[in-house]
């Protein structure tokens, strides 16, 4: 082979274009990592969406960035990162060859060739909702608040403001010959502008409620819009008078986009479903539904492909000449509130503000199996669905659950006050995704659960004071432990299995003699719900976090509290106990509360009482964080909807650092 130049170049040669790109897709979750990170688990929430000019790419963007896939395999190509924020909204110029990206902090202009920044308008009316390239790319338009900026692309500067709207501008549209700008505000209200001078030619007004979304045809001549009237309405771009209203969504309408030919209009809608119509008689065509609610819909450049998209999950792809689901892009996900790893290590379980498990191979970083929640309320129509608490059993095969849902409400500090759930717990066989069976017996919302070491004995924390027992050989109520005074937030057993300790909403914690079911102690000392409770290896120690922001550590042979750690309230602590005698302890904040550790973890030694490293994940608030089984790795997730794996040897400086 090295003797030969022709043959070792050729093979070369096709390597690179053919199994390079698949090896590259497969890397994703190494891509654009913070510091230390090993791997990231998921994609981030979604945005936007659009089709390059020629077709080739679909770019997402969201809470990790943007996201490039090959618009064919739906493979992914690159991420896109310029900072911690959002990606809210993303631009192709005509050409193809520039990408714009907005966020509240301005707009940034990408070579979609080198995948680099090339530029960022940081002026503070570039951060927008939307911003658009004119007809031939010279130009940019953004909106800020009631006003839409026009930028030069060359000499990034400002020259015109078109200052219009009494009320917040929430979607924008350029004609096809670039001489007028349609824009839609929460009043209801559409205006053409002249790009140039500013001028408002018509105001077109017949929606009730605010415009989210508008779009000029190809040809100009008719312009859509889209509201949370639940209405699409079809104006004449001329005249500014109205052509059609379409009825037929039950919830207001996020997005819409005219097929290549000009005949057809897709309304993406909160309904869960994206709606075809016919753009000479404004008659629904097709219906499309989707799993979820709709914030983006897309043809594609050929119009072979329509694409549509919900905040959270998923993205859709539909044949147009069959209207049949074609492919799917998997990956992106919802905030994450809650991390588990399985007995083993080789599996994480998350959870986000719906009612879906998702379950990854730590290896590989890919999403297995998401395993979805009964609605198990008698009224969860408005209610924001999340998963209460996960337990693996020993065996790893089954999978304990409980959910919860609050009042829109998100974050822990926020949701504590305004939180329900479920009374039941539901069994999940791992391996085939399966709901095998229900537990029911709790009075009140059921708010922890933890299987014993042995994995013979499930134990479950209600609202109702209670903490049952259930035997796992047969599924059913074994014994009922009483002495709570208020809902049991969490529980953890000992090692050895012969202890449960319970922490509740009072702040206090009960120890209990597993094999006689006798209340040994409570323990009291935290202000407020116990959050987590950790037993050391060598079943001495107890560790106890919670809601006032303290870290406290419980000698199990005096019941006696040992040296503790205090912060600000917001702070949210984790620990782990090593093998080698050594405890660490992780501290992290949320943004609103405590600014100081918004997006930082801190690691420290607490035997020594040092603070061995700060992590700036730069990403976004961090809300929760645990240790792998045999304490080589830690996970963190939070509001950006991913999940990040950290290697614990390289953040300590030790050796066997985890490949």
């Amino acid at each position: 082979m090295k003797k030969t130049l022709f043959p070792g170049f050729l093979f070369l040669f096709v390597i690179s274009n053919f199994y390079l790109p698949f090896i590259h897709a497969q890397d994703y979750t190494e891509w654009e990592l913070p510091e230390g990170a090993i791997a990231r688990l998921g994609k981030g929430t979604i945005r936007d969406m659009r089709y390059s000019p020629d077709g080739t790419l679909l770019a997402v963007s969201g809470s990790t960035g943007i996201w490039l896939y090959d618009a064919k395999t739906i493979q992914e190509v690159a991420l896109l990162r310029s900072g911690p924020e959002f990606i809210d909204h993303i631009s192709f110029s005509p050409d193809g060859k520039t990408l714009a990206s907005v966020n509240y902090y301005g707009v940034t202009l990408w070579d979609v060739s080198t995948r680099k920044r090339k530029t960022v308008l940081a002026d503070y009316k570039a951060g927008s909702d939307s911003a658009l390239f004119s007809p031939d790319g010279k130009q940019l338009a953004s909106i800020y608040q009631r006003d839409i900026y026009i930028w030069d692309i060359q000499t990034e500067t400002q020259i015109n403001s078109l200052m219009t709207h009494p009320d917040y501008i929430f979607c924008m549209s350029i004609s096809p010959d670039g001489r007028r700008i349609a824009s839609g505000s929460r009043d209801g209200i559409i205006r053409l502008l002249d790009v140039n001078t500013g001028e408002e030619k018509r105001k077109l007004i017949g929606h009730t409620k605010s415009v989210y979304c508008i779009a000029f045809s190809h040809d100009g001549k008719t312009i859509a819009s889209g509201g949370q009237d639940n209405t699409v309405r079809f104006w004449n771009a001329e005249k500014g008078s109205l052509k059609y209203t379409l009825k037929g969504h039950t919830e207001s309408i996020q997005s819409i986009s005219f097929s290549l030919d000009g005949k057809t209009l897709a309304s993406a809608s909160s309904d869960k479903t994206v709606r075809l119509w016919d753009v000479s008689s404004g008659i629904e065509i097709k219906k499309l539904n989707h799993s979820e609610h709709l914030n983006k819909v897309a043809f594609s450049s050929d119009g072979i492909t329509l694409a549509g998209a919900s905040l959270h999950h998923k993205i859709h792809l539909w044949d147009t000449t069959t209207w049949q689901q074609i492919k799917s892009v998997n990956g992106h996900g919802y905030y994450v509130n809650g991390i588990w790893f399985s007995p083993d290590g080789k599996t994480l379980a998350t959870s986000g503000y719906n009612e879906t498990v998702r379950l990854w191979n730590v290896e590989t970083g890919k999403n297995i199996r998401n395993l979805t929640h009964q609605h198990l309320f008698e009224d969860h129509s408005e209610k924001q669905i999340y998963i209460e608490s996960v337990g693996f059993s020993s065996d790893g095969r089954t999978l304990a659950t409980a959910s919860g849902y609050n009042d829109g409400h998100s974050g822990r500090i926020q949701m504590d006050k305004y939180q329900d759930g479920s009374k039941f717990i539901n069994l999940w066989d791992i391996q085939t995704g399966t709901l095998v069976r229900i537990l029911k017996g709790h009075t009140g919302y059921v708010e922890s659960i933890a299987f014993s070491p042995d994995g013979n004995t499930l134990a479950s924390g209600s609202g109702d004071k209670t903490i049952r027992l259930w035997d796992m050989t047969t599924r059913k109520h074994r014994q009922t432990l009483t002495g709570h005074s208020d809902s049991v937030t969490s529980l953890q057993f000992s090692s050895d299995g012969e202890l449960l300790a319970s922490g509740g909403q009072d702040g206090s914690i009960l120890l209990w003699n597993l094999n006689t079911g006798e209340h040994l102690q409570t323990v009291t000392g935290h202000v407020g719900e116990i959050y987590t409770i950790t037993f050391s290896a060598d079943g001495r120690t107890l560790a106890s976090t919670g809601e006032d922001s303290t870290l406290r550590f419980w000698d199990l042979s005096t019941y006696e509290s040992q040296r503790g750690l205090t912060a600000y309230k917001g702070t949210l602590w984790n620990v782990l106990f090593r093998s080698d005698g050594s405890t660490i302890v992780t501290e992290t904040g949320e943004a609103l509360i405590s600014s100081d550790l918004w997006r930082k973890i801190r690691l420290w030694d607490f035997v020594k009482g040092q603070q061995i490293k700060t992590i700036h994940e730069n990403y976004s608030s961090i809300w929760s964080i645990v240790f792998s089984p045999d304490g080589k790795l830690m996970a963190s997730g939070g509001m950006d909807c991913t999940v990040f794996l950290w290697d614990l040897s390289v953040l300590l400086n030790t050796d066997n650092s985890v490949k």
